[in-house]
């Protein structure tokens, strides 16, 4: 006001990347007036495939977004590590179907292999080796993802095109899947707008509580490197009634 230079920007007139990055942490800590997020659970998955066993968008669609729905919740994922950000696919960091390979044991598959090849935590783009192992239930995520890979076995696919392929030859991106994702939500009446794309690994931290896994299985599970998982889980009123009455007694 007293023509001074601007001390939040450079003489060059850009932001400065160090206080970009301390209002970047703030925001985080003190989070925001956007609406939460809702966990997607074990239960709710279990119905959303239900509904696209039935039909909704067809039968290659339902498949494939199932397939992404237990690779999701199963794998911990966030978005980004299993769509792309925009209709542009980049095999250099976006999941292939070269990605996705199969471990036999007596004649059947005992584990699923996903190559993430980049996440929000790898940094330096190691890479990291996701096990998936089959839960002989009707959310099973190795048996419907073996259904998805001979379906795009048959579409002659290379190893670098995009593992979720959709009908018109582009990748699933973020937005696509949110969209696809919300549609479903609404047909066994939830509300869409609560939920989002990280809603699968935050519903898959707070099953895993609530089905008591250890603390230590839970940080494995979602390849997390602090007790900072604690936040993603989501202690429901009826957990904290029993609380209550387990100090009562």
């Amino acid at each position: 006001m007293n023509g001074h230079r601007n001390p939040l920007v450079s003489e060059y007139g850009q932001p400065h990347p160090r206080l970009k990055n301390v209002l970047k942490g703030i925001h985080r800590v003190q989070g925001s007036s956007t609406r939460p997020r809702l966990p997607i659970t074990a239960d709710i998955l279990r119905r959303m495939c239900n509904i696209l066993n039935e039909g909704v968008f067809g039968p290659y669609v339902d498949l494939l977004l199932q397939s992404a729905f237990l690779l999701a919740f199963f794998g911990f994922l966030r978005c980004s590590e299993f769509t792309s950000t925009t209709h542009k696919f980049d095999p250099q960091h976006n999941l292939c179907f070269g990605d996705v390979t199969t471990t036999a044991s007596n004649g059947q598959v005992s584990c699923l292999s996903v190559r993430l090849k980049s996440s929000k935590t790898d940094q330096f783009r190691r890479g990291f080796n996701l096990r998936l192992f089959p839960t002989g239930t009707a959310i099973c995520p190795v048996s419907t993802l073996l259904r998805f890979m001979s379906v795009r076995q048959a579409m002659c696919p290379s190893a670098s095109e995009p593992f979720f392929l959709l009908p018109e030859r582009t990748s699933l991106d973020r937005n696509t899947f949110t969209t696809f994702l919300r549609t479903v939500l609404s047909r066994i009446g939830l509300r869409p707008d609560f939920f989002a794309g990280h809603s699968f690994r935050i519903g898959a931290a707070t099953s895993a509580a609530a089905s008591q896994i250890p603390d230590h299985l839970i940080q494995t599970l979602g390849r997390w490197s602090s007790n900072c998982y604690r936040l993603y889980i989501r202690t429901s009123e009826t957990s904290l009634r029993h609380a209550f009455q387990r100090l009562a007694s």
